[in-house]
Order: C-alpha cells, then sequence, then structure tokens
C-alpha cells in the first residue's frame, strides 16, 4: 500500500491525489463529449465542477448517516465517503445544474453516468493504495483485492456507457446504476464490511435500491418511446 508520497519534502495523501487525478479525467472526458450535447467548453468545465461537488457532498452526506455516531463522538472529518451517497445524490443534483445549462434532466444524467463510473474507478484505485475498503483474509492469508477488482469493473461499465452512448442510445444513468449496484452487490460479499440485516451490509441495500431504481427508470423510458411510436 501506499497511503502517501513525498514530494519536495512534503508528504501528499495518495487518495487526494487520486480524486484530483479523477477529476481532471473528468473534465477531459466531458470536455472531449461536449459536442454531443451542445455545451461549449466553459460549460463542459462547469458541469464537471458541479458533478465533482455534487458527488463529494453525496458520499458525506451517506457517510455521515451511516456512522452517526462516530460522527457525534470524533466530530467530522475530511476523511470518510460512501459512494452510494454520490450514485443516488448526483441525479437531483445535476438535473437541476443541466437546466441552466440548457440540458433536459435526461440529457444531463446521460452526460454525467459515463464520468460518475470514470471517478469511482479512479477513487478505487485511490482506495487501494490507502489500503482501505479492502476484502476479508481468507484462510490461507490472502486479502480479497476488492478495490482493484471494483476499479476494474467500473472502468469495463465506462466503457461500455461510451459504447451506448456512441450507437445513440439514451438512459445511461439508469444502465449505470443497474450494472454498478448488480456488481457491487457481488463484491461487497468479499470484502471486510459488517454484514447486518438479513447478513447483507449496508453496500448491498444501497446497491439493490440502485439496481431496482434503475430497472423502473429504464422500463419507464421504453414506456415512454413505445407511446411516441
Amino acid at each position: 500500500m501506499l497511503p502517501t508520497i513525498t514530494l519536495f519534502t512534503k508528504s501528499i495523501s495518495t487518495y487526494y491525489l487520486v480524486m484530483l487525478l479523477g477529476y481532471c479525467a473528468m473534465g477531459a472526458l466531458m470536455h472531449r463529449r461536449r459536442g454531443r450535447y451542445g455545451l461549449s467548453a466553459w460549460q463542459a468545465a462547469s458541469f464537471t465542477t458541479a458533478l465533482m461537488v455534487s458527488g463529494v457532498l453525496g458520499c458525506k452526506v451517506l457517510y455521515v448517516l451511516q456512522n452517526l455516531a462516530e460522527v457525534r463522538t470524533h466530530g467530522l472529518t475530511a476523511g470518510g465517503f460512501s459512494f452510494f451517497g454520490a450514485v443516488f445524490l448526483i441525479p437531483p443534483l445535476m438535473a437541476a445544474f443541466g437546466l441552466a445549462l440548457g440540458l433536459h434532466p435526461a440529457r444531463s444524467l446521460d452526460a454525467a453516468a459515463p464520468c460518475v463510473a470514470l471517478m469511482i474507478a479512479m477513487m478505487r484505485v485511490g482506495c487501494f493504495l490507502n489500503g482501505c475498503c479492502g476484502g476479508w483474509v481468507t484462510g490461507w492469508g490472502f486479502r480479497w483485492p476488492t478495490q482493484a477488482m471494483e476499479s476494474v469493473g467500473d472502468f469495463a461499465i465506462l466503457s461500455w456507457l461510451l459504447a451506448v452512448e456512441d450507437r445513440g442510445g439514451r438512459g445511461l444513468y439508469p444502465r449505470f446504476l443497474v450494472s454498478y449496484g448488480a456488481m457491487r452487490f457481488c463484491i461487497e460479499f468479499l470484502r471486510d464490511t459488517e454484514k447486518a440485516y438479513l447478513r447483507l451490509s449496508d453496500g448491498q441495500w444501497c446497491a439493490l435500491a440502485a439496481v431496482l431504481i434503475g430497472a423502473w427508470a429504464l422500463q419507464r423510458g421504453r414506456r415512454r418511446i413505445r407511446a411516441a411510436k
């Protein structure tokens, strides 16, 4: 693990360094796709920044809700994120922000989905370097590298979403919810998170919610298309 690196005699957290790199990567991805959504370079940069702020806010809010006792005892710190907070809070915030740029809420979420997949993939690299969010240790002393496993899965989801987008497909965010939720549900079995109600972790319940919401949104979209024909 490599939680910090030294640069010019200063110790820098690799977790937050990767977060910065993820923001830059999202910006580059959004800039490349801006013509598809009729955005100027400045609007694409603003969209990326709003997406980053929404994601961090969502991660923090859900973390606090899941760890109220700890937060009350030790106070709010810079560390501690729950990725599903971003997954669930980004849609309403970015739908509203997209309206300010002239984007329909559904188009705004289409634009956001690949960027979210990319950012989470990058952040899991940060988790791996930091040594957090790991898997349980087997009887042979092997710890499941769940951070790396999820990062690979997130990059695969990103590639799939971009391929769907290139074919003119819509409903990218619901597709992201279903695919990411299904992947996280499976990977959570290998993580050393507490399995409580019905032997499922909080992450697995969030994953199930993501799958159900995404499936409902996709079905709703298909009905609208059939009705319009």
